[in-house]
């Protein structure tokens, strides 16, 4: 159901980490969901990648990111929030990234979704890509990890905001627990022993994850889309 009227014009805006941020061809295979959006978005439709890696709802406010980008929202554009890996981050190791649960992490989502707001924009939040495993892991295991109960968050914050949310981790993990263990491996940088961060291959599929998720709801974003 919609949340908001998509503006003739519209953009859209990416906030997230290293799972959606753009790569140089010098990263390759490695890529993020973000980098694949534009090949769905109708004509002229513009999609500004602002997402960086290694960031967090507090680092990537604390270091003005997030300053930098609301001037360039016009009205009726389009943010998607995708940020959990870097918040649910040790505190011990990464206090930078860290985010508490029950407060801190939810009242930043908060902030951002009514700095959009205020500038006219559309904010859709976004749960967060899956962490796999080296082997084909258990539904048990996939949700023991902390960052799944950032993406419970996300979506309990969306709900009290009236915001519009896409739950990405749940429908992309059930496509992947479907799915042979070497297939999935294809979709991970696997050659380096990383089970985060996506391939090509596992980066246009979350992309088109998005996009059809997004299509069902008929969201404000939606409109956006081919």
């Amino acid at each position: 159901m919609k949340t908001g009227k998509t503006i003739q014009g519209a953009d859209i805006h990416l906030v997230g980490d290293s799972t959606m941020c753009f790569y140089t061809p010098e990263d390759a295979p490695m890529e993020g969901w973000g980098m694949h959006l534009p090949k769905f978005c109708k004509p002229g439709v513009k999609v500004f990648n602002h997402a960086f890696a290694g960031r967090s709802t507090k680092s990537f406010q604390n270091e003005g990111r997030w300053g930098k980008m609301l001037p360039l929202i016009k009205k009726g554009d389009i943010v998607v929030i995708g940020m959990a890996h870097n918040d649910a981050a040790p505190k011990d190791t990464r206090p930078q990234n860290h985010t508490e649960l029950g407060g801190e992490f939810e009242g930043n989502l908060k902030r951002w979704i009514e700095d959009i707001r205020t500038h006219r924009g559309i904010p859709v939040l976004c749960t967060s890509t899956v962490r796999w495993n080296e082997k084909k892991p258990s539904m048990e295991e996939v949700f023991q990890g902390k960052y799944t109960e950032y993406n419970q968050a996300i979506l309990q914050t969306a709900k009290v905001c009236g915001c519009e949310c896409i739950d990405l981790f749940t429908a992309a993990l059930d496509v992947l627990m479907s799915m042979k263990h070497e297939n999935v491996k294809t979709f991970y940088m696997f050659m380096k022993d990383d089970y985060c961060h996506t391939t090509d291959k596992g980066a246009c599929f979350y992309a088109n994850k998005f996009v059809d998720l997004a299509k069902k709801a008929k969201g404000s974003i939606a409109d956006l889309f081919l």
